[in-house]
């Protein structure tokens, strides 16, 4: 059982590191069209899921006995497509919008395809028996989901002003400060769970979420 839940949990371990290139990438985007609080908002998801992985891998090392070797993660190709290797002054302002439009569109298909893997993953291991790992995998689940539906809202929300441009820009700093404080929280809380290798496998994921 442990073997194959080795398999399993190393496919969410890879996956994990995937999105935080993902993240990366996308709140280089953000940052190159001077929208500094979508960029904020993808740097605390970077954070966000590179701490999962790090708990996910260390709970798969104690809970398996083995640590498996990292794939290296899928660049998401973001930038290129969407700016034509332009100078960012160089953007016009149908580029522009494109541009912020395809990029939430690709994080609600990332994350629609994550929550299907990771639940038939959960699936996977409630099969075998192994329900320390299949609640520890639920926990992402259920985070993935509360993802995927803030971001169906965001893009509602967006669609319904028709993606206007300057309103968009004006709601930067106040999403540049809460993500700021998002990321505060989730380095103070680091040690928490790094230093602390008796701490349940689920501590983290409860109790590291300012939603």
């Amino acid at each position: 059982m442990r073997k194959d839940s080795l398999q399993y949990l190393n496919n969410i371990n890879n996956r994990l590191k995937t999105a935080v290139q993902f993240h990366l990438e996308s709140a280089d985007m953000y940052a190159y069209l001077s929208l500094y609080g979508f960029f904020a908002m993808h740097e605390w998801r970077t954070i966000d899921e590179q701490l999962c992985q790090r708990k996910l891998k260390l709970f798969t090392t104690r809970h398996c006995d083995m640590t498996p070797p990292d794939e290296p993660p899928v660049p998401a190709n973001l930038l290129s497509p969407l700016t034509r290797n332009k100078a960012r002054n160089e953007m016009s302002l149908d580029e522009r919008w494109t541009a912020v439009k395809s990029g939430f569109e690709a994080w609600c298909r990332w994350e629609t395809d994550s929550l299907e893997v990771y639940s038939a993953t959960a699936k996977q291991l409630s099969d075998i028996g192994d329900m320390a790992a299949y609640k520890f995998v639920l926990k992402i689940v259920e985070e993935v989901d509360r993802e995927l539906a803030f971001i169906n809202d965001m893009i509602t929300a967006l669609s319904g002003m028709e993606w206007d441009m300057p309103t968009i820009v004006d709601k930067q700093d106040t999403w540049q400060e809460l993500y700021a404080a998002k990321i505060r929280r989730l380095y103070k809380l680091y040690p928490l769970w790094h230093h602390n290798n008796s701490a349940e496998p689920g501590e983290w994921l409860e109790d590291g979420k300012d939603d």
